[in-house]
């Protein structure tokens, strides 16, 4: 999740500055009859890394589908991005603020394997003209021209990630903060020290931890 990069007027722009990049306001989500979360009360801020954690099937994949805006079997609430809703943002605005890397890739272009590799980097022509007509096509084939002229580091600097992970002593190195999903719509999110605690871990994965010399294990 990233800052949106276009200009807007100024009290847009301190509204946008004040509001969290990712809001979840009683946000409910339901799969197969089961409640995932009940009424979610959540932000993101800039700088914030986030880690989802849970038992199998908890729901943390489809949750970071809802944070993203794609289709769920079901939901209520809302999840606003810097302060707006949804489906208030248009497409374009939406690919300019946030993205999803899934657990599994998936070709939505349905390229070939030659098609791939005249595309990519490897087979970029080193002519000035050609390679510009390289990328240009590159751009139309991932349907992301409308970002050719943002400066790629504006997409590290004042965003925040939420992932989902298994790994309580790789979360307790990389994460600021975690949400973690404990079933029938239960939740709990705050900073790492406050959820990496045996209590917690054993609530969530429903197995006692330790933390032992400096890694948690289950029990």
């Amino acid at each position: 999740m990233t800052a949106a990069p276009a200009p807007a007027a100024p009290a847009a722009a301190l509204q946008a500055a004040a509001a969290p990049l990712l809001e979840a306001r009683a946000f409910t989500l339901r799969a197969g009859g089961r409640a995932l979360v009940e009424r979610l009360q959540w932000s993101v801020h800039a700088g914030e890394r986030w880690c989802v954690i849970g038992r199998n099937g908890a729901g943390k994949s489809l949750v970071l589908r809802a944070l993203a805006g794609l289709a769920v079997p079901e939901r209520a609430g809302d999840v606003l991005w810097q302060g707006r809703t949804q489906p208030a943002w248009p497409v374009g605005a939406a690919a300019a603020v946030r993205a999803l890397m899934p657990q599994q890739a998936q070709d939505r272009f349905a390229l070939t394997v030659a098609r791939t590799l005249a595309l990519s980097q490897v087979a970029a022509p080193r002519d000035g003209d050609a390679h510009a007509r390289h990328v240009a096509e590159l751009l139309a084939a991932l349907d992301i021209a409308h970002l050719a002229a943002h400066c790629a580091s504006a997409w590290t600097h004042g965003g925040a990630w939420v992932a989902s992970a298994h790994d309580p002593s790789w979360i307790a190195r990389v994460a600021t903060h975690v949400l973690a999903l404990s079933g029938e719509g239960r939740w709990r999110a705050g900073p790492v020290d406050e959820i990496l605690r045996e209590d917690v871990l054993e609530a969530t994965y429903g197995c006692p931890w330790r933390h032992v010399e400096g890694a948690w294990l289950p029990l």
